[in-house]
């Protein structure tokens, strides 16, 4: 499924930040109502991340975050496109 395919009035919303606390990890696309995504990989939990939308490539974009538990900084960068999420960069 392509999140990003029709209307330009989809959202997608990443539970990394909001639902860290039960461990979720998972991924919701609004299109006239809550659908769940399922992707083969997804980022960790986390809080506070960045994301961004890039309009020009049609993606995603999540940066770094504190892992949950243990509050370790995440350094990271994830890309949710059509074939789902995808790690570009990873922690050095």
């Amino acid at each position: 499924m392509d999140p990003f395919a029709g209307e330009n009035s989809s959202d997608v919303r990443s539970s990394a930040s909001t639902c860290a606390k039960s461990g979720a990890s998972d991924t919701w696309l609004w299109r006239d109502g809550w659908t769940q995504l399922e992707t083969p990989t997804a980022p960790t939990p986390r809080n506070a991340p960045a994301i961004a939308f890039d309009s020009k490539r049609q993606v995603l974009v999540l940066v770094g975050g504190i892992d949950r538990p243990g509050g370790t900084q995440r350094l990271d960068v994830w890309e949710l496109g059509a074939d789902g999420w995808r790690e570009v960069m990873a922690r050095r």
